[in-house]
């Protein structure tokens, strides 16, 4: 898969996990029916938008929080020193995580989003002949996958299969997990193994902050 592609993906990924107020959902998943390869499966999820979506991405993400979609959530590991490092990581690139949602660094939309724009930079590097920036940048996906989004993001994605009640989150769900893997897959990364999974007892999480 190309890193064009590899993004895009990643950029659909990223517009699922936001609070579903963009008028133009619909729209821009159903934009990948003609598109190449993998892409088209996001087409499956244009049909779903509907008025129920809000509702349900509270009921998932904000209240009960029946999916939890923070990566600290997932891993063993101090949630202090994961946002540091993030948000270390996002720096380098001149990014500022959830500027706009005001989301923490370690949001499932957030490190989608930050992975689409390197697998972007990635693809336009090599595109250009830009060999040095090229091998910079696509280690730095490495590293990102390995130490963080490659730790978590498919079993996010299997439990908001698993616990979603609408099918666009069911859907979205799938396609997170998918993507991922495969692109853990295609480069042979694996994970670093020095974090051990949280045990999951299928509970819901209170929040503290509430709906939007």
């Amino acid at each position: 898969m190309h890193a064009i592609e590899r993004a895009e993906g990643y950029r659909l990924l990223a517009a699922g996990l936001r609070y579903p107020s963009d008028p133009d959902l619909a729209g821009l998943f159903a934009e990948m029916a003609e598109a190449p390869g993998d892409l088209r499966a996001f087409a499956d999820l244009a049909p779903l938008v509907d008025g129920d979506l809000p509702g349900e991405y509270n009921r998932l993400f904000a209240t009960s929080v029946a999916v939890s979609p923070y990566q600290s959530s997932y891993v063993r590991v101090d949630k202090g020193a994961t946002v540091g490092q993030l948000a270390a990581l996002y720096g380098a690139f001149g990014v500022k995580a959830g500027a706009g949602e005001h989301e923490i660094p370690d949001h499932a939309g957030v490190e989608a989003e930050f992975m689409a724009m390197l697998a972007l930079m990635e693809g336009l590097a090599e595109g250009e002949g830009r060999t040095d920036d090229h091998a910079a940048i696509s280690r730095a996906r490495e590293v990102f996958a390995r130490e963080h989004m490659g730790r978590w993001f498919v079993r996010f994605g299997t439990t908001l299969t698993e616990r979603a009640e609408h099918p666009f989150y069911t859907r979205l769900g799938q396609l997170a997990a998918a993507w991922m893997a495969a692109d853990m897959d295609d480069h042979g990364w694996n994970a670093e193994p020095s974090l051990e999974p949280l045990p999951d007892d299928g509970g819901e999480i209170v929040c503290p902050v509430g709906a939007r």
